[in-house]
């Protein structure tokens, strides 16, 4: 019986240690889940982002300089298809790869950048050029803003600055015009870019919490598997016991 004591307090002190060490990586799995996540929800839209960038290239060619559109469209490409590829080999990276904050790291550069390419279109000459330019330019980073939503709000230091690089320049071109009408457009551009922000915060924490829970089961699961597996190993340990 001593030893049968023994043995259930040594096992169940591994257990112990087993669930506390899981415990202390629940949140090195939560920044992985969430990359993962970031990277799932992009794959849809790097090719939105080429076709919309092809189409403002074929709209305003003739309005801008023939270069600065060409320079520009091909950023907006070149980074699309990087993102691509970095999704990819995320894909393929094992859980507790050490890659993974290099990956990170890369590939928040490239979503800055892309935002700050869609961005800097109100900062073109062309903007102020006739109404229908501005019109289509604003139709357009609004739209690009608001598809960013669904694709990186897995990550709050993915999408907030995202869309600060995004309708920022847009609202600081138009307060700078004497017109009412402007200054009016300026502050409901103000209000979206508040109204992203906010959605972005409320999304993020939803999935985290749901992520967060989902490994909380599963760390459950495996303990509650390992102590039934533990309770199984003691009996027959007690039963050889008797029979000696």
């Amino acid at each position: 019986m001593a030893e049968l004591n023994t043995s259930n307090k040594s096992g169940t002190s591994a257990q112990s240690t087993v669930s506390d060490s899981k415990s202390l990586n629940i949140d090195e799995k939560l920044k992985y889940e969430s990359a993962k996540l970031l990277a799932e929800q992009g794959r849809a839209s790097f090719l939105v982002s080429i076709v919309n960038a092809v189409i403002v290239y074929l709209v305003f060619r003739s309005l801008e300089a023939e270069l600065l559109m060409v320079t520009w469209l091909s950023a907006i490409v070149l980074v699309s298809l990087l993102r691509a590829i970095m999704v990819s080999r995320f894909l393929q990276m094992e859980e507790n790869d050490p890659r993974h904050g290099r990956w990170l790291l890369i590939y928040l550069v490239a979503v800055y950048f892309t935002g700050a390419c869609w961005g800097a279109l109100p900062l073109l000459p062309l903007f102020n050029s006739t109404s229908w330019s501005q019109a289509f330019i604003i139709f357009t980073v609004s739209g690009m803003s608001a598809g960013a939503l669904v694709s990186l709000y897995p990550m709050r230091r993915a999408a907030i600055p995202y869309f600060i690089l995004v309708v920022g320049p847009l609202i600081f071109v138009l307060a700078q015009s004497p017109q009412a009408e402007t200054l009016a457009m300026a502050l409901l551009a103000s209000l979206y870019l508040l109204l992203l922000v906010r959605s972005a915060y409320i999304l993020n924490s939803a999935a985290n919490k749901t992520m967060r829970l989902e490994l909380q089961n599963e760390e459950l699961f495996e303990f509650l598997v390992g102590t039934k597996v533990q309770d199984g190993d003691a009996m027959t340990h007690s039963s050889q016991q008797v029979s000696r």
